[in-house]
């Protein structure tokens, strides 16, 4: 299995999950050249949103990540609106991390998502993957972007 978060996302995406992007892969889509094994994934916790998200899963083949083996289990909306903090999970594709409540002062996708923008390779928008405005690297305050990003150099 390699890892490949742009399938990832792409399968994300024509479920119509509604998500927002977290961690190391933000850092790579706003021109990091350090490697990250894994995907952040912060999901909207309304039901319709965790049945698209249980269909993009079971298309990924997603499993329980453990420290052995990866688990098989079935994985559904209830099942994902269970869980208070996170799943880890192992697809196809990679690591997958789903963060309903990440560290820090936002809570989730309802506290990500107005601070987000449509993620972008180059000059191309990439439909529904939305990434922090801020850079990833620098430690979010809430309303104040890093002076690193875009929003700070005039460019969000």
């Amino acid at each position: 299995m390699s890892f490949d978060p742009v399938e990832i996302c792409a399968v994300l995406t024509a479920e119509s999950v509604e998500f927002v992007i977290l961690g190391g892969f933000v850092a790579v889509i706003h021109g990091s050249a350090l490697p990250t094994e894994d995907i952040d994934v912060v999901p909207s916790r309304e039901l319709e949103n965790l049945v698209r998200l249980a269909t993009a899963l079971k298309r990924l083949g997603a499993k329980f990540r453990t420290g052995g083996e990866a688990v098989a289990t079935n994985i559904d909306a209830a099942f994902i609106a269970s869980m208070p903090l996170m799943l880890n999970l192992v697809t196809n594709y990679g690591h997958v991390d789903l963060t309903f409540a990440p560290a820090g002062q936002l809570a989730g996708y309802d506290d990500w998502k107005p601070r987000s923008r449509p993620a972008r390779s180059g000059r191309r928008t990439c439909g529904a993957i939305r990434v922090p405005s801020a850079h990833p690297c620098t430690r979010s305050t809430l309303g104040s972007p890093s002076p690193n990003s875009d929003d700070a150099r005039g460019l969000g």
